[in-house]
């Protein structure tokens, strides 16, 4: 009878330890999931932040390379330059050689607007 009891109170310990045991990793993996959630919120609002950051960026590049597309136009125009038809293989040399300018001209100012935006990027990137 006393070895029932002892054995009895062996359990009840055994059981009583492996449930402490379970509720403070239970504790410890609800703090852990917590921490993981808050910085998951605050990804979430870095990254919203990073996307209206770099719209902003490209809004401002495409207007910036609309407005000097716009110029080149005027100018090329005001010279009667712009909008030349493509001459055909080497008949008006004049033509051909505009036009390629202007091609060249345009080609200049997107390869200006891509390099400002991807130094605006990277300036962003690296505050």
């Amino acid at each position: 009878m006393l070895d029932q009891i002892k054995l009895a109170i062996a359990a009840a310990l055994m059981v009583i330890s492996f449930g402490g045991g379970f509720y403070i990793e239970h504790l410890r993996y609800a703090d852990y999931k917590n921490s993981v959630e808050a910085l998951a919120e605050q990804q979430r609002i870095k990254v919203e932040e990073d996307k209206k950051n770099d719209s902003e960026i490209t809004k401002s590049v495409v207007s910036n390379y609309k407005l000097r597309l716009s110029q080149l136009q005027q100018q090329s125009s005001s010279r009667g330059v712009f909008n030349i038809p493509k001459a055909s293989s080497g008949v008006n040399g004049s033509s051909s050689y505009a036009a390629l300018v202007i091609e060249c001209q345009q080609t200049t100012i997107q390869l200006n607007s891509l390099q400002d935006w991807v130094n605006e990027q990277y300036k962003e990137d690296n505050k």
